[in-house]
């Protein structure tokens, strides 16, 4: 349902009010794009994977003072 009021003619405001009816209409029965699917890059991956490497090491450290666990 549509209203409108923008002005004081009646006739343009029905005009109006189809109009914003059928851009609606138009937007509803529109489809998403489909997406592309990517693959990530060799370097990405690599990267990621030395970074995780580095926080492991960090996170190993973080051991209580004298223990050898």
């Amino acid at each position: 349902m549509v209203r409108c009021d923008e002005t004081r003619s009646q006739r343009r405001n029905l005009e109006l009010a189809l109009a914003e009816l059928a851009r609606r209409i138009a937007a509803k029965a529109r489809r998403p794009r489909k997406r592309k699917k990517t693959r990530i890059t060799a370097a990405a991956k690599r990267r990621r994977v030395e970074a995780k490497r580095k926080r492991s090491v960090q996170k190993a450290l973080r051991g209580r003072v004298g223990d050898e666990g």
